[in-house]
């Protein structure tokens, strides 16, 4: 449950008292999937007047981002929830 309520952002206690009100719990996102998403969108947008350098050092900065975000959601509860397997 722990990792539950770290995923919705909220401690365990708010968690457990959201769910015991019957109110909806949704996960969150981190930060840094919203950066990678902004990273994306102004390639997008500029990626014409972009030298491939700078087009390869945005890719590998949002990879970066995705791949924290990713990391900073924390550990599946059970090895069946990974979606690298």
């Amino acid at each position: 449950m722990e990792t539950a309520a770290k995923k919705c952002g909220l401690s365990l206690s708010a968690y457990l008292r959201k769910l015991g009100l019957g109110k909806e719990v949704q996960a969150t996102l981190p930060q840094e999937f919203y950066e990678a998403y902004r990273g994306l969108t102004s390639l997008r947008d500029n990626w014409k007047s972009l030298s491939e350098a700078n087009v390869n050092a945005n890719f590998n900065d949002v990879v970066s981002k995705l791949l924290k975000s990713y990391h900073s959601i924390g550990e599946p509860e059970s090895a069946s929830d990974s979606p690298w397997q």
